[in-house]
């Protein structure tokens, strides 16, 4: 598992998946523990 930070946002990516027919990205919010998941179809 990789951490990567992304821009000015204090977020750190928790998981990354990508498969042919979409992908799930779930990121942290370092600040407040906050999790944001976000799906591609």
């Amino acid at each position: 598992m990789g951490l990567v930070i992304a821009g000015c946002d204090n977020k750190e990516t928790v998981l990354d998946i990508d498969t042919p027919d979409g992908g799930v990205e779930v990121e942290r919010d370092r600040d407040d523990g906050a999790l944001s998941i976000d799906v591609d179809e």
